[in-house]
């Protein structure tokens, strides 16, 4: 005779099998494709490239962060709710092309932040009577990260590259103007 519980092994494998349901990996949709939205030509070396970027992103609100000669970092802040705040960390590295020209290699994070409320109490613990825990009627905010993404949107990034080229344009007249005194 079988025991009833070695009858329930291949019903609880079937189970165990249909609960563990395989979630693609998040890089198994990363296509390294040669047509990026996250990256530009243009004229001139990557000082004035980045520039250029710095003056887009400026235009726009965005404050400056740590930045160099090849590279701008900026970011904004939005509220799009009173329990919601997002913010935009733009990141812009400019690499010479070696034929005059210059990539610009872009890079936006957006990060969700959600304001989350919690109750304050008093707590006392006596080893003689146990705890006791008294609410103070009063409540903590706090911002708590919920989540953060690259923006991918091709249109986003197209909207930037156009910016960035109105901005690059008298900055490469200047430059050109430098030259032509020295």
């Amino acid at each position: 005779m079988i025991c009833p519980s070695v009858r329930l092994v291949p019903l609880a494998l079937f189970l165990a099998a249909g609960c563990s349901t395989h979630k693609p990996e998040v890089f198994s949709t990363e296509a390294f494709d040669p047509t990026s939205p996250f990256e530009r030509r243009f004229k001139g070396n990557s000082g004035t490239v980045c520039e250029a970027a710095r003056r887009a992103l400026l235009s726009q609100g965005y404050l400056p962060g740590p930045s160099g000669e090849r590279q701008v970092t900026a970011a904004k802040s939005f509220q799009p709710s009173e329990q919601e705040h997002m913010t935009i960390e733009f990141t812009v590295a400019c690499i010479d092309a070696g034929d005059g020209g210059a990539t610009a290699y872009a890079n936006a994070v957006q990060t969700r932040f959600e304001l989350r409320t919690t109750p304050n109490a008093f707590g006392l613990s006596a080893p003689i009577i146990g705890a006791l825990t008294l609410p103070l009627g009063t409540r903590a905010e706090s911002l708590v990260k919920t989540g953060a993404m690259t923006i991918s949107d091709p249109a986003f990034y197209d909207r930037f590259w156009i910016l960035m080229a109105v901005h690059a344009e008298p900055e490469l007249q200047d430059s050109e103007a430098l030259s032509a005194r020295h």
